[in-house]
């Protein structure tokens, strides 16, 4: 769940105005480490638009402009070990980077686990 976390961190850092989504995807795959690749599940910029069609599709050379809305979820599933972790935050570009719709929701590991009924 770290891992996930981290990499969310890094992509929502990575999102301002006049940034591309094929720069955002640079920034999220630096932030996973080399043994952990394989395990991420999208070859995408580990999200997508909102809305726009179905399966919601990525434009790489879409420059991001204020106002533009969708989310960041990087996947993770360890088929070796059958652990998995996703999280999905909403975001909105701003004129100075962005802000997450969702931040109300909990997103760290011990946040998580205490939702889980048993």
């Amino acid at each position: 769940m770290e891992l996930v976390t981290a990499v969310s961190d890094a992509i929502l850092a990575a999102i301002r105005p006049g940034v591309t989504l094929g720069e955002v995807q640079k920034v999220a795959y630096a932030a996973i480490p080399e043994s952990q690749r394989r395990y991420m599940q999208t070859g995408s910029f580990f999200g997508h638009h909102i809305g726009l069609n179905v399966g919601d599709p990525a434009d790489f050379d879409a420059v991001l402009a204020p106002g533009m809305v969708f989310t960041v979820e990087p996947w993770y599933y360890n088929h070796d070990t059958g652990i998995a972790a996703f999280i999905e935050d909403n975001v909105v570009v701003t004129e100075s980077g962005v802000r997450v719709l969702s931040n109300a929701l909990p997103r760290e590991a011990t946040e998580l686990e205490r939702m889980i009924i048993p």
